[in-house]
């Protein structure tokens, strides 16, 4: 049901924006499009979100390879939500065994992170990444992956933060057993 609403939405805002080319001026007309896109990449992510929560990695990747694909202007709303397809596109091709394509756009992910200061976001880039290098069973990268990433929120209680901190400590535990640092 989410799917069907996320597409009528974004019907909704296709013929808004097509609506809407009777522009006053220069100003205007460039915050018009940087609303549009923020509202086209965050429609777009959900409905790539949708098909990627039933198992449709065809679709959700071709979603999200759109939000990429959008002009965001350097927009940094725009670039958070392409952050996000990235990381998403990553575990994607972790689980399709396209290691190289998974860190690429891991990589991606986290620059953008970096740039816009998005601790809770870099935290999961870099658990993404480090995912990649622990499947790879390149347990040394993974363990600097996960170093950083448990850096970033290791004195933070947030709800959100406890989570990230119990996923990324378990693997982290996994990749140092592999290396035999059982320090």
């Amino acid at each position: 049901k989410a799917l069907i609403y996320y597409k009528k939405s974004l019907d909704i805002l296709i013929k808004e924006r097509s609506n809407k080319y009777k522009i006053e001026n220069e100003f205007s007309y460039y915050s018009e499009i940087g609303t549009y896109n923020f509202l086209l990449a965050e429609n777009l992510l959900k409905i790539g979100g949708a098909f990627h929560n039933l198992g449709e990695k065809d679709s959700s990747s071709l979603y999200y390879k759109k939000v990429i694909d959008l002009n965001s202007l350097n927009d940094n709303k725009v670039l958070t939500i392409k952050a996000k397809a990235y990381s998403n596109l990553s575990g994607i091709y972790m689980q399709d065994s396209l290691f190289d394509l998974a860190k690429e756009f891991a990589k991606k992910a986290i620059d953008i992170h970096k740039k816009d200061n998005d601790k809770l976001n870099l935290t999961a880039s870099y658990g993404n990444l480090a995912n990649v290098y622990l499947v790879e069973e390149k347990y040394d990268k993974a363990k600097e992956f996960y170093q950083k990433a448990i850096n970033l929120i290791k004195d933070s209680e947030n709800e959100n933060t406890i989570r990230f901190k119990e996923d990324l400590y378990f693997n982290y535990a996994y990749a140092l057993y592999k290396l035999k640092d059982y320090e």
